[in-house]
């Protein structure tokens, strides 16, 4: 036998400790670095490819779907029908900005293998598929740990921001290396 718990209300405190946390984080973001290709330590560019929609022919809901998103279903494909692509499949630009931001830290010296945990922050914008983004990286070095920036360019307007932290263990070993 199945049992539902509905979600419990927070309390009036607990309820501002949550809206501080959430005012704290937009402020971070509203000061977080923007990495311009001219000071990166590090740059690619990536073609976002298109976000891969299948709809089986007997499912409705995945019809209504493409319906609601503006992607007619294609009902002469035998058995599953495909959408048309209508925005970018941003996982693998989201890879490439980890990737990138790892290659940072390791020329910093710092690895993300000697690290037990790993913070990462991101934001990113819905694309057109087929875009072709700059992304950007530069990391440093603290006391508090190690960190990379990564932002990808697109039209000169910033669409993704990441943040990748190591602690301060890694930057510490790393300068003892």
């Amino acid at each position: 036998e199945d049992v539902v718990v509905p979600p419990v209300p927070l309390g009036e405190a607990a309820l501002e400790l949550a809206g501080q946390r959430f005012r704290a984080l937009e402020q971070r973001w509203q000061r977080a670095r923007l990495v311009r290709a001219a000071g990166a330590e590090a740059s690619a560019d990536v073609c976002v490819p298109a976000l891969e929609h299948k709809v089986a022919a007997d499912d409705s809901d995945g019809a209504a779907i493409g319906r609601l998103s503006g992607r007619a279903v294609d009902k002469e494909s035998p058995g599953a029908a495909a959408v048309a692509p209508a925005m970018a499949d941003t996982g693998p630009l989201l890879q490439a900005a980890m990737d990138l931001a790892e290659s940072a830290l390791l020329a910093k010296g710092m690895s993300l293998a000697s690290s037990p945990e790993v913070s990462l922050e991101f934001e990113i914008s819905p694309l057109a598929a087929g875009a072709t983004v700059r992304l950007a990286a530069c990391a440093e070095q603290s006391a508090a740990g190690g960190c990379a920036t990564v932002t990808a360019w697109l039209r000169g307007e910033p669409v993704l921001r990441l943040k990748m932290r190591l602690p301060s263990e890694c930057a510490i070993k790393a300068e003892s290396d």
